[in-house]
């Protein structure tokens, strides 16, 4: 990007254009001159406003550790605010970072809360998770019904695993 084209989004980014940030932190996280403290900086300042995709950003820079030392623990925070602000990809990040193991406290009840969260967006395989969870008792007390009636959105979500473990309880898919 030309040095014009820079100017013309720092003049932008004084007058509080939350776009005119979320670009220049484009420019220097992906452009020819990569300059990750002022990416970060950018959307720093789009995250202190709010944006999801400002929050979004400065998680992922946290789980990379681009500029900033790397820590899952900060990017899980971050990418859950995007993640309430709208930003679409934050969930698929945080559903990475759980799988490896990074960011989340690993007992049963901190995955049961997180398969929940999940299943609450409509997750088919998450909400058969919260099912089993309920069913075992594993992270939450058991509860045949909320076990049934996370199977059944499962299975209605196209989750086959769920109408597996619907038939083993002996209860219909409806």
């Amino acid at each position: 990007m030309k040095n014009n084209n820079i100017e013309n989004l720092k003049k932008r980014i004084a007058t509080g254009d939350i776009q005119a940030m979320l670009d220049l932190g484009d420019v220097y996280a992906q452009g020819a001159a990569i300059d990750y403290e002022q990416a970060f900086r950018c959307y720093m300042q789009a995250a202190e406003q709010g944006n999801a995709t400002g929050l979004y950003n400065v998680g992922i820079m946290y789980a990379k550790g681009l500029f900033v030392e790397q820590n899952y623990e900060t990017a899980v925070e971050y990418l859950f605010k995007a993640d309430a602000a709208g930003d679409t990809d934050a969930v698929h990040t945080l559903s990475f970072l759980f799988g490896m193991g990074q960011g989340f406290d690993q007992t049963e009840e901190t995955t049961f809360k997180w398969y929940l969260f999940l299943a609450k967006k409509g997750d088919a395989n998450a909400q058969n998770n919260v099912g089993l969870s309920y069913a075992t008792g594993r992270g939450v007390a058991p509860d045949d019904n909320e076990a049934i009636f996370w199977f059944r959105k499962a299975a209605e979500g196209g989750c086959a695993d769920a109408i597996k473990n619907l038939r083993l309880l002996g209860v219909s898919k409806k």
